[in-house]
């Protein structure tokens, strides 16, 4: 099992981390994970832009409802474990 860790892990390729970037105006850029962010981020703001002001806050309260009520624990928990981690580092 020991070989299959070694013959997929980082230390054994000649790969090496942000080598398929581009740096461009100073930014150091991965293609494929910019392109797909800044795709959904322009085409969510365009949808809200295009729909009636009323409908677009009522979709949005209601996204902000269904993340407090389904992550609320989460938002808790990671709250107190960054307290308690730097409170003994």
């Amino acid at each position: 099992m020991d070989s299959v860790f070694n013959k997929y892990s980082i230390k054994t390729t000649d790969y090496e981390v942000g080598q398929d970037n581009v740096q461009k105006w100073g930014f150091d850029v991965h293609n494929p994970v910019f392109g797909i962010s800044a795709g959904l981020i322009i085409l969510f703001l365009t949808a809200l832009l295009l729909v009636d002001p009323s409908t677009a806050k009522a979709a949005l309260n209601g996204l902000k409802v269904q993340i407090i009520e389904n992550f609320d624990l989460l938002f808790m928990w990671s709250g107190n474990i960054f307290l308690i981690f730097f409170a003994l580092v």
